[in-house]
């Protein structure tokens, strides 16, 4: 039996420990609980000055404690490989990068940040500053695009690296020539020779040029247009709004067929693996990314918000009568993935398994939980006389 020696403290900690105080270096209880008996005895290979977490069957987790002084403020996103720690000790809302990221290091100053690329992990390319438009250009840069007087990308695209700053005093209308090297040379490009080839088709602002400075079969938009463009890739290209302008949003495969769907979606309609719209609404913008760990075959309810919450629709065939009581942990489903008019036990309620039969059922304790008990059959009100009608609950 372990005994407290005398030169230990009286003072009390403020907390209850189910499986007793640890011991500290000088024999004497510390204000840590031990863990359950059940706990491995294995060790975590990393220090932490403020213990480590606790997981939900009450043992010790790889992970560390936040110091006392961090707030319990959450940030809003997902980190598939938990938060950065800060300068303070506290989680700040920046993503861990993956595990299988390199520690290559940049050499160069990004005032925002460096981009994430498709693996997950930082890449030597600068994060735009937040004031500049999402706005596209229209054209590929191998080596990205320049950098304007404001810090944003303009549509114009760098030059090889490899290649001088050689200034030409020609003024070229249809630009300069290329090398094999990619560098461009102190020559101008010729007029180029169209193809007299005509399209069937009537542009009241024009057509567009391509890049061999040539007309293609595509109108220009009205003057009135914003040179902006949609951060988006289109096969089909882009819709065109009321008022002659592109729009930020895909035209659909000419496979895909003109029936509407009757209902409205405010947020546009998903697409299907065919690339056509499917009769089921986008989620609104403000909605968050939570995944529910849990397969609905009929999809997730929405809630007032517009957005998916984790609870299943029930299936087409179910009716929509509605049950006169109130569940406060919902409905129990029957067999047919219906639900029913009996309510769902409280989540802490164990599944306690009963060699009663109760034809009428178990009685439900204080704490709202099922008790091996069952339920008393009652009197119809056919059945009862007035003086019982009278004392009837």
């Amino acid at each position: 039996m372990l005994t407290i020696t005398a030169h230990c403290p009286d003072a009390m900690c403020e907390m209850y420990c189910e499986n007793g105080f640890q011991i500290g270096d000088d024999g004497c209880e510390i204000c840590k609980c031990n863990q359950p008996s059940y706990c491995s005895d294995a060790m975590c290979y990393m220090n932490c000055e403020h213990g480590f977490e606790i997981g939900a069957d009450g043992c010790e987790i790889c992970k560390c404690n936040k110091p006392p002084h961090c707030p319990d403020a959450m940030c809003y996103m997902n980190c598939e490989n938990g938060f950065q720690i800060g300068a303070d000790g506290c989680e700040i809302c920046k993503c861990n990068k993956p595990a299988h990221c390199s520690d290559v290091t940049c050499y160069m100053y990004c005032e925002n940040g460096f981009k994430v690329g498709a693996d997950g992990c930082e890449k030597c390319e600068c994060n735009k500053p937040s004031h500049c438009s999402d706005a596209m250009c229209y054209m590929n840069c191998e080596h990205g695009f320049e950098i304007g007087a404001d810090g944003c990308e303009i549509c114009k695209c760098n030059k090889p690296p490899h290649c001088s700053d050689v200034t030409c005093n020609l003024y070229c209308k249809y630009g300069y020539k290329v090398g094999s090297d990619g560098c461009e040379k102190c020559k101008c490009n010729k007029k180029p020779h169209c193809s007299d080839v005509m399209c069937t088709m009537y542009c009241e602002n024009g057509f567009k040029v391509g890049n061999d400075g040539c007309e293609i079969c595509e109108c220009n938009q009205p003057s009135h247009c914003s040179d902006a463009m949609c951060y988006m890739n289109c096969e089909n290209g882009f819709k065109i709004g009321a008022d002659g302008c592109e729009i930020c949003q895909c035209k659909k495969p000419s496979h895909c067929s003109d029936a509407m769907c009757y209902m409205n979606c405010e947020n546009g309609f998903q697409i299907g693996a065919d690339g056509c719209e499917i009769c089921k609404c986008n989620k609104p913008a403000h909605c968050s990314d939570v995944t529910c760990y849990m397969y609905c075959e009929n999809g997730f309810k929405v809630g007032a918000d517009g957005c998916e919450k984790c609870e299943c629709n029930k299936p087409s065939h179910c009716s929509d009568a509605m049950c006169y009581m109130n569940c406060e942990h919902g409905f129990e489903i029957g067999a047919d993935g219906c639900e029913i008019c009996k309510c769902n036990k409280p989540p802490h309620c164990s599944d306690v398994t009963c060699n009663l039969y109760c034809k009428y059922g178990y009685k439900v304790g204080s704490d709202g939980c099922e008790k091996c008990k069952c339920n008393k059959k009652r009197k119809s009100l056919l059945k009862l006389g007035w003086w019982e009608l009278l004392t009837f609950v």
